[in-house]
């Protein structure tokens, strides 16, 4: 977030951040939905669902 601020105005790169800011946000988002969804639904399947996520992130990260 720091890296934003300290871009200037006009930055072309300024726009880029700012959107892999809110992807980001909304992917976390979702993937929170979908594990809740699991647990809602039932323990076994929410702990399976947490550990796809936790595995569909590692390349990510």
């Amino acid at each position: 977030m720091v890296m934003i601020l300290m871009l200037p105005i006009g930055c072309a790169s300024r726009g880029l951040y700012i959107k892999n800011l809110i992807g980001d946000a909304i992917h976390n988002l979702i993937d929170g939905m979908i594990v809740a969804v699991g647990f809602l639904i039932s323990i076994s399947l929410g702990l399976a669902v947490t550990v796809a996520v936790l595995f569909h992130e590692l390349p990510s990260r």
